[in-house]
């Protein structure tokens, strides 16, 4: 026999035997707090105490005390309420059946069996009898059947004595009135009969023995059993509590991104957070010391526990998720890949939706994939669309970086998507990744910028590759008001690159004061080499041609920068996008035709080297001192012609703003294409939507039933929507009186589920090197993705149920328990057959060797 008493002790508030027994746990519970008032009081006699902490532990407790308190109070009301509703039809309730006990005996059979609660009450509540009539005595009128019985005969007519018992008294009534008293001469009636009889005194004695509390032995021992299932149950309460706040610390250290062990284990984060905790709970400090002396110790501290935790808090964030995206009408899939510090290949799966028209972008998964072709990637997302339950019939979008293997038009991912689902889906360039990619190829049109990016990134290695160094740009920036330290470039992130030249520019001059402190002669700690290297740069960086540069492209990246981080907006709508963009490429326009504005750039150029001695025109002729041309190239080589320094710094300046203009023209062009016929969606231009635009949305957008009642449907909300300043302000619209307009509302859950980039993908990263540090590189796929996902829904996380999860918890490690004591069993039985085989010396038969080999092929991995 195996005890199972300390695999997992909480239950459910709905497992209680009785109302008596649910308002003793609750009395129990608030028990327990009585030594956190006694320490409270003692604290308040020391002398050397704390007034403000003292204070507040005095108030959480009244927090607690008052919360115990409304509970019981609740409780209270609540049974007392149902009493009071049946109090004239029920009297007690039965613990196990819950019967509801009548008083008359005509409402039940003749072999029906009371409980020992149910006769405690018929007996204190003694005869029962009908009003409006008046009754003899000790007697009980069968309303029901219309006979007379005698109260003990009737519930207590078994035992030693009743050998010779009447039925007429005990179960069937008597019927015949007119002979209760007398029988005729000489003859005694039915009552005196009966009371002179042995079956009726030993009722008697058995009703007595029975009322009596004091010498019942049964009420004794049922009162200890009331009282330690009591107490059992507020351990189990307890218990809960207990898992509630261990389950409260495993999702504070998931939503920060710490680590919840180290070496040794006791070390650990989740381990002292706890202790932290119990010393300023009693109550659950009194848990741990009672654990330590019991005979089977039982924390729930143990790194099985603590990912038990994790997965439980896992699960339930990815519950929610897919249940949001089951719920709504259309989804958009973004995918995205990044090596991890363990050298793995992470690809994060996030799904663009609308929950009541606001938009959301959930992380759906994070998984390894060693392969880089598209087909796999594909086979990757539509495998677990379908392990996690959500339709593929759903997904209207695409979204994914510019890379061939993603954006491939024939093997890449969204080429696979379509060949798989059978139909067109709609795929959105990241638009993010575009921009990146237009000023990465734009500040490569010449030369010169090529120059300007690779002096920024000497900068920044000289001071960053030595400590030295580092510290004299240090000293000189806090020194300084406005100074930045110096940044590095990105290949990805080209945010940076503006953050880079925004740096160089603020703190321009320290950094020329550190350079040439580091190429002074005085200075002794640096050597020849450093110094020279130093003096090369210094040279460079009070340079007119790099000023100019930088001025220049510091304006530029400012409007780019400013139109990637819009385009990560989580709310932002495709059609709100692509304004954004398009007013981008205006301003750049304008940037290309204000000459005043661009010559003024040479003017600043000139003030800020002005101090250094620096001839601008001298400098530019060195640079670009024009080459006469051979006679063989050219017979007249005196009238080519020669641009002077301004003429050709604005044409630098216009080479790349042209070439910005230009990319991002031809990306609006490809957008516009696929989103004709929902530009006039927006407030300023719903009055120029017309009936064709209607026919090709009719076409596009799955589910709807006419184009002529979509039309109609827009010109009833056409004033509606143009009063709205944008379309976030289109969203409470859509919520008052979408479900009166389904055709519309349908429409614009489509247009604000289309992607726009990939930009959840990318924080998901930025989690994920923040989880998975070089201190935790061995966490396992499963487990990192619940805590990525945990960490970037933590606004879901904040809102779980952690007593409906304790409740959770318990139930499976109940069933885990039952599973491994079945295992258990089931292998004795094996391990006496083997042996009994090999005692007998004898060959088992083909029957039993193929039973034993199916019960192991059967076995649960995880249990074994």
């Amino acid at each position: 026999m195996i005890s199972l008493t300390t695999t997992t002790n909480t239950i459910d508030d709905n497992q209680y035997p009785s109302d008596v027994d649910q308002i003793g746990v609750k009395l129990r519970l608030i028990e327990k707090l009585f030594d956190s008032c006694q320490d409270l009081i003692k604290q308040s006699t020391s002398i050397d105490i704390a007034i403000e902490n003292f204070t507040k532990n005095s108030n959480d407790f009244a927090d607690t005390f008052m919360k115990a308190g409304d509970d019981l109070k609740c409780l209270c009301t609540k049974i007392i309420s149902i009493l009071e509703s049946n109090r004239n039809q029920i009297t007690i309730t039965d613990g196990e059946e819950g019967e509801l006990v009548n008083r008359d005996p005509g409402y039940y059979e003749s072999d029906h069996h009371f409980t020992e609660e149910q006769l405690r009450y018929l007996v204190l509540a003694g005869p029962y009898q009908v009003r409006h009539h008046n009754f003899p005595k000790d007697k009980s009128l069968k309303a029901a059947k219309n006979t007379c019985m005698l109260t003990t005969s009737w519930l207590f007519g078994e035992g030693p004595g009743t050998e010779k018992k009447e039925l007429a008294w005990i179960s069937s009534g008597v019927k015949t009135w007119n002979k209760m008293k007398s029988r005729g001469a000489d003859r005694k009636g039915k009552l005196e009969n009966h009371f002179s009889s042995i079956t009726h005194r030993s009722s008697v004695q058995h009703y007595s023995n029975f009322k009596t509390k004091n010498v019942n032995i049964d009420l004794m021992l049922d009162s200890n059993r009331r009282k330690a299932n009591q107490e059992q149950q507020s351990i189990l309460q307890l218990n809960k509590k207990v898992i509630v706040t261990l389950l409260d610390v495993a999702r504070y250290l998931i939503k920060q991104g710490l680590a919840f062990r180290r070496e040794p284990e006791a070390e650990g984060n989740f381990t002292q957070l706890i202790n932290l905790l119990r010393r300023s709970n009693r109550v659950l400090d009194d848990w741990f010391l009672q654990t330590k002396l019991q005979k089977y110790q039982v924390s729930y501290l143990s790194k099985r526990s603590q990912d038990e935790y994790i997965q439980l808090l896992g699960a339930a964030i990815e519950y929610q998720v897919v249940d949001e995206i089951n719920r709504s009408s259309f989804i958009s899939v973004m995918v995205d890949s990044t090596p991890d510090l363990s050298h793995r290949e992470m690809y994060s799966i996030v799904i663009r939706y609308t929950n009541n028209y606001q938009v959301k972008e959930r992380l759906l998964s994070l998984q390894e994939l060693a392969s880089k072709i598209g087909e796999d990637i594909c086979r990757l997302l539509l495998d677990t669309l379908n392990r996690k339950g959500i339709s593929t019939d759903k997904i209207i979008g695409q979204c994914y970086d510019n890379a061939p293997n993603m954006s491939g038009i024939h093997k890449g991912v969204q080429a696979c998507i379509n060949k798989h689902l059978n139909r067109e889906i709609m795929h959105i360039p990241c638009e993010a990744h575009t921009s990146n990619l237009v000023v990465e190829h734009s500040c490569k049109c010449s030369t010169e910028f090529v120059n300007l990016f690779m002096l920024l990134e000497e900068v920044y290695n000289l001071f960053s590759s030595s400590v030295k160094r580092y510290y004299v740009l240090r000293g000189a920036l806090e020194k300084s008001t406005f100074g930045l330290t110096v940044k590095s470039l990105s290949d990805t992130r080209w945010n940076a690159n503006y953050e880079s030249l925004h740096c160089v520019v603020e703190s321009y001059n320290e950094i020329i004061d550190c350079l040439e402190l580091i190429e002074s002669i005085e200075s002794k700690y640096f050597d020849k080499e450093t110094k020279a290297q130093a003096k090369n740069i210094k040279n460079k960086l009070i340079s007119y041609e790099f000023v100019v540069l930088l001025k220049f492209m510091v304006n530029v990246t400012r409007t780019t920068n400013s139109l990637t981080i819009h385009l990560q907006a989580t709310e932002l709508d495709i059609l709100s996008s692509l304004e954004v963009i398009t007013n981008a490429n205006k301003l750049i326009q304008k940037m290309r035709n204000d000459d005043e504005a661009l010559k003024n750039i040479l003017l600043v150029a000139e003030a800020v080297v002005e101090p250094f001695n620096i001839d601008v025109d001298q400098e530019f002729n060195r640079l670009y001192r024009v080459r006469q041309r051979s006679r063989r190239i050219d017979e007249n080589p005196s009238t080519a012609v020669q641009l002077t320094r301004e003429a050709f710094y604005l044409k630098l300046f216009r080479q790349i703003l042209d070439h910005l203009y230009t990319a991002y023209n031809d990306y609006l062009q490809v957008l516009n294409g696929k989103l004709l016929c929902f530009h006039n969606l927006t407030p300023n231009r719903i009055q120029q939507l017309t009936v064709d635009d209607c026919k090709i949305m009719y076409k596009i957008v799955p589910g709807l039933s006419s184009e002529e009642l979509l039309f109609t449907e827009f010109e009833l909300l056409r004033d509606s929507i143009e009063q709205c300043e944008n379309m976030n302000n289109v969203v409470p619209l859509l919520q008052k009186f979408g479900h009166l307009y389904p055709r519309v509302a349908r429409v614009y859950n489509f247009l604000f589920t289309l992607p726009i980039t990939t930009a959840t993908n990318e924080r998901c990263f930025s989690k994920l090197k923040f989880i998975k540090n070089k201190l935790r590189t061995t966490l396992k796929n499963e487990k990192l993705e619940f805590l990525i996902m945990c960490c970037t829904e933590n606004d879901l996380l904040d809102y779980l149920d952690l007593e409906t999860l304790a409740n959770e918890w318990n139930h499976k490690t109940d069933l885990w328990t039952l599973h491994f004591v079945n295992l258990i069993f089931e292998l004795s039985h094996l391990l006496i057959l083997r042996i009994t085989i090999t005692i007998r010396m004898e060959a088992p038969d083909h029957e039993t060797l193929q039973a034993v080999e199916t019960f192991f092929l059967n076995r649960d991995e995880t249990v074994v």
